[in-house]
């Protein structure tokens, strides 16, 4: 039994640590993406702007399709 609780708690662990890793991976990137929003403005509103383009044709042609 005790072997038993000494691995749960090492999975436990190891999860809580992969967590952690992944959290500040997506923390850091989150403040890159904001940082790039400020250098350049423009770009960003141009890029969402064709992506939702991209985003809104695709859905259209599949839609459109059934």
């Amino acid at each position: 039994m005790e072997q038993v609780q000494q691995r749960s708690q090492q999975a436990a662990d190891q999860f809580r640590q992969g967590y952690d890793q992944a959290s500040e991976a997506v923390r850091q990137r989150y403040e890159e993406a904001e940082e790039m929003i400020r250098e350049r403005p423009a770009e960003s509103a141009a890029v969402c702007f064709g992506v939702g383009m991209l985003v809104g044709v695709v859905l259209g042609l599949a839609l459109r399709s059934r």
